[in-house]
């Protein structure tokens, strides 16, 4: 089975509790932790037979702050 990430982040978005704040809250809006997000992320991988221990919440960072410096926020 495949996911579509852009579909996914689309409902995601939908769903959540809406205002300002980080991306991935739980439902009483609390933010996740990058502990639970990590733990979350590997075993996501882990179920798409990827090597979980390669992989880690760096790439987002960067990925983000790459975004948001093309995107002229700074």
């Amino acid at each position: 089975m495949w996911v579509c990430p852009i579909e996914a982040l689309r409902v995601y978005v939908a769903a959540r509790p809406q205002g300002e704040g980080p991306l991935f809250v739980h439902l009483d809006s609390r933010p996740v932790t990058k502990r639970e997000f990590l733990t979350v992320f590997r075993r996501a991988l882990g179920l798409a037979g990827r090597p979980p221990n390669q992989y880690g919440v760096h790439s987002f960072w960067l990925g983000a702050l790459v975004t948001a410096w093309s995107s002229w926020v700074f």
